[in-house]
């Protein structure tokens, strides 16, 4: 059996004996040619046996095999997370998190590519190739060629004594069979709703934009779909002074996080977590994490192009060049088998690198003039200690300034546009260090620093406990100088301010904003209004700061949600 958090395969005899066939318990690589108890796994998944007694384990970028005299080496993939290699040797090749294995009677072992979305076979020669999926994910191709089909995320196969191969097609929740002259077919499953059945895999809809001017408003609205296990996710725009909205993008996105050994399913804040770090700096497109994968649409054509690439939580660089991104990766740790790391991959095309090997779960930020990101990245030997948010260098991945009790989440800094001043909210409420609540201004390039907002009482005590009052959204104004926008919330109640730092003048608006941005004018407040009780915004609202009122754009209905604004001007 693949025990996964433990980094080992066990064996189990008829008499209920239990021992280690593989693996020393260490997360990583190494063995190969030596005693297989002694090697290193990185995290095991799947195991098949021949008839010969032989093992195939399957790990993150591998498929090892061990002999029946107990010698361990690698039979396929070259440990990168990619996909190439077919027509060649299999150890050349690029594997993305095989799941599942089978061998068929010449000895041929069947693979669940997992994340390249494909059935890769390696012939008892060794010699790899695909046998189905196309590399898409999706759902597409019943009664066609097996290698055309699209499947999303198969992670186990199997062979019956006729040669038919069976693969779970995990996320289309399906059972997909290919027949020895590889054509696919499907069990019977639900089919999607009306919003989304006729869009391309993986049911992505978009909606062209065209070639629009002035001031818009995009928002991002979740809807339970509860016949197909799934969050829809709608992509909203509207013309800031009102007007007709359109959906510009949807997609699905799981209802779910977590699960065992660090397993998880793509979420919603994976999806579109924070808007505004998403678009181009011409505001023409937006890169997204479809089902995990990033894809870039064009708000122009609505054309969707995915990049190729996993991650998540992503975010466009200021000159237009880059696109940062967290994304998954083992680590040799027995306690864990996932950690996150922070990537860049070119927009126009080209491999993606990894910047920074360890960080948060979380999104990351560009600076003005794109040279370097911010993103929190844990505290190295403290398990415990909460992570520090710092700024690394794109081209070196060189580790700048840190700062320390960050408030955390994607919305409490924001780099000044043409600056490089940068607005952070700092939050300390406890026993480990004076208790403050404000947002600072720094300098990245000189270290100075100046405090921006100061709340007095930052650790009021309410119902015996002391309560955080919490400093989010940090907002330059485009359009005017030294003017920020900033909420405060005590709980559940939110105030919603604007501080002229030249004159220190600090005014309460009337408006309670769970989150707010400036529209690209400066003249008005958009903002998402958050009911008690509920976890998402609940309503989008513009507030004209000419004191002419305020419009409603959009109230969720049902189980809808509304989780996330931005503010471009085309």
């Amino acid at each position: 059996m693949a025990d996964l958090g433990n980094a080992r395969v066990r064996k189990v005899t008829p008499g209920g004996t239990i021992s280690t066939y593989a693996g020393s318990g260490s997360f990583g690589f190494s063995g190969d040619g030596g005693p297989a108890t002694a090697a290193q796994l990185n995290g095991p998944w799947g195991v098949a046996v021949d008839p010969a007694g032989i093992l195939y384990i399957a790990e993150s970028g591998r498929i090892r095999k061990v002999t029946t005299g107990g010698t361990i080496s690698t039979y396929a993939g070259s440990g990168n997370f990619r996909f190439a290699g077919d027509g060649g040797p299999a150890t050349a090749a690029e594997l993305n998190f095989p799941r599942g294995m089978g061998l068929d009677p010449a000895g041929n072992l069947y693979i669940a590519d997992k994340d390249n979305a494909r059935i890769r076979k390696v012939t008892s020669g060794g010699t790899i190739s695909t046998y189905a999926g196309s590399g898409s994910r999706g759902f597409l191709g019943d009664g066609g060629p097996a290698t055309a089909a699209r499947f999303r995320e198969p992670s186990g196969v199997a062979l019956d004594p006729a040669g038919n191969l069976y693969i779970a097609d995990t996320y289309n929740n399906r059972i997909r069979k290919v027949t020895p002259t590889v054509a696919v077919s499907t069990t019977p499953a639900p089919t999607a709703s009306a919003s989304l059945a006729a869009a391309p895999p993986p049911n992505i809809r978009t909606t062209p934009l065209g070639q629009v001017t002035g001031n818009w408003l995009f928002y991002g609205v979740q809807i339970p779909r509860p016949e197909r296990d799934r969050i829809e996710i709608q992509i909203i725009a509207v013309p800031a002074s009102g007007g007709a909205a359109t959906i510009v993008v949807a997609f699905d996105a799981a209802t779910a996080r977590g699960g065992a050994n660090g397993v998880f399913t793509v979420g919603i804040f994976d999806s579109a977590p924070y808007l505004r770090r998403q678009f181009s700096p011409d505001g023409r497109r937006m890169v997204f994490s479809i089902g995990g994968e990033l894809v870039v649409i064009d708000l122009v054509t609505g054309q969707a192009k995915p990049l190729g690439v996993r991650g998540f939580y992503p975010s466009w660089s200021r000159d237009g060049s880059q696109i940062a991104f967290v994304f998954e990766k083992p680590v040799a740790d027995a306690g864990a088998n996932r950690s996150h790391a922070i990537g860049v991959v070119p927009v126009a095309g080209g491999s993606p690198r990894e910047l920074v090997a360890s960080s948060q779960d979380t999104s990351v930020e560009w600076s003005p003039d794109g040279s370097r990101i911010l993103s929190p990245i844990p505290v190295v030997d403290c398990v415990d200690c909460p992570p520090v948010h710092a700024t690394m260098e794109v081209t070196t991945g060189r580790i700048g300034m840190r700062f320390a009790f960050v408030s955390g989440g994607p919305s409490y800094s924001h780099w000044r546009t043409g600056s490089p001043e940068l607005a952070i909210a700092i939050e300390v409420c406890g026993e480990i260090a004076t208790p403050v609540s404000r947002i600072v201004g720094i300098d990245e390039r000189t270290r100075s620093e100046r405090i921006l907002v100061d709340v007095a009482e930052p650790c009021p005590e309410r119902d015996g406990r002391l309560e955080a009052v919490q400093l989010r959204d940090p907002r330059w104004n485009p359009a005017v100088a030294d003017e920020l926008l900033y909420v405060m919330a005590r709980g559940n109640d939110f105030e919603t301010h604007v501080v002229n730092i030249a004159t220190g003048k600090d005014t309460r608006l009337p408006i309670s904003a769970y989150e707010a941005t400036w529209t690209r004018d400066g003249s008005a407040v958009a903002y998402l209004v958050k009911d008690p009780g509920s976890s998402f915004g609940s309503a989008v609202r513009v507030w004209k700061r000419d004191g002419s009122g305020e419009t409603e754009i959009r109230r969720a209905t049902g189980g809808e949600a509304v989780f996330s604004i931005a503010s471009v001007s085309y």
